[in-house]
């Protein structure tokens, strides 16, 4: 992560720092309590039994949200990261608790180079920012840190916060999804997880030797004796838009159809068998949507072209196998008459 460099650099030099304090002088603690009271925010407890991404209170907003989190606006977000999968550790009930799921970090400084940054502004801001939200406290205490050297990634993949509290909250969005998110103050940032299970979407990787041709001669031949031409284009993972790739395989498309003027024809997207069968209908037709937009950019005129996706519901091959998957996911260019 971007934010890193400066928080493990904090941490080889805490020791040099603490060692090289003296003893501080006592202090009058003396204050009035009326003082006290009106300096901190509202008292939370924590929960200390072992943590539980389940045990997490329901907030009445939904993941639209996110990231649940605004800034005073004499600071500004810096060095932004979203990684789709991740492990991160989080300060739970001061120790650190490694949990996974979609990851979103960024560091923390101020508007202008006049401004200095306060830890107590900022510690403020966000706790009551999660108590608006309902959220559950999980954190409010320095980790740790011996257990930096017994975790081999955990400088990596935490916010080495020695020295200083670590402000850690959860909650469960109505839609009910689920959040952990933390506020480190060495370095300063903050990151917001949605914990979730690894289930990440894959797909077959089709080797040339077994795709449809692609040459514009051949694409031409199996319209003229079949009325349509079976072609393989490389889409990202659950998303319409075409991978680089394919480019070569738009071009032949194109190229079909600018030596054949005459010509129209309708796309039809297909896809295998593995997700949801609604949302497979849904992304065939975004992706057959997609090759045609494409090939109204290389100047085919769009009334020639009509899309439509059939999800999985016309398979060539078992979905049993994963050649046979690949052979489902496919697009079809069908000669209109």
């Amino acid at each position: 992560m971007k934010i890193k460099s400066l928080l493990i650099l904090s941490l080889s030099s805490f020791c040099l720092i603490s060692c090289a304090k003296e003893k501080p002088a006592p202090v009058d603690t003396h204050t009035s309590s009326e003082a006290v009271v009106a300096s901190q925010p509202a008292v939370e407890e924590i929960d200390t039994t072992e943590f539980k991404v389940d045990t997490l209170p329901t907030i009445a907003v939904d993941s639209s949200a996110y990231p649940f989190i605004q800034l005073p606006t004499m600071y500004k977000a810096q060095d932004e990261e979203t990684i789709e999968f991740e492990k991160f550790y989080f300060g739970i009930n001061g120790k650190p608790t490694a949990l996974e799921g979609k990851l979103y970090t960024f560091g923390i400084t101020t508007q202008n180079s006049e401004t200095k940054f306060s830890d107590t502004l900022m510690i403020r801001s966000f706790q009551e920012q999660m108590q608006k939200l309902g959220a559950k406290k999980l954190n409010d205490q320095e980790v740790e840190y011996k257990l930096y050297e017994v975790i081999p990634d955990y400088v990596e993949k935490s916010f080495t916060n020695i020295g200083l509290p670590t402000h850690t909250y959860g909650f469960k969005t109505k839609d009910g999804k689920n959040y952990v998110i933390q506020l480190g103050l060495n370095g300063p940032a903050i990151a917001v997880m949605e914990v979730k299970p690894f289930d990440i979407e894959t797909q077959a990787i089709v080797p040339s030797s077994t795709s449809a041709s692609t040459n514009s001669k051949d694409l031409a031949k199996s319209i003229a004796d079949t009325g349509k031409a079976t072609v393989h284009i490389n889409f990202a993972v659950n998303d319409a838009k075409i991978e680089a790739s394919s480019q070569s395989v738009i071009d032949e498309i194109s190229k079909l159809l600018h030596d054949n003027k005459d010509l129209k024809i309708e796309i039809h997207g297909h896809t295998d068998n593995t997700g949801n069968a609604q949302n497979n209908l849904k992304l065939s037709e975004k992706r057959a949507q997609s090759v045609r937009a494409a090939l109204i950019e290389k100047s085919i005129p769009a009334d020639r072209l009509q899309a439509k996706g059939f999800g999985q519901n016309q398979p060539v091959a078992s979905n049993d196998t994963e050649d046979g998957k690949a052979q489902n996911r496919r697009v079809e260019l069908i000669k209109i008459n």
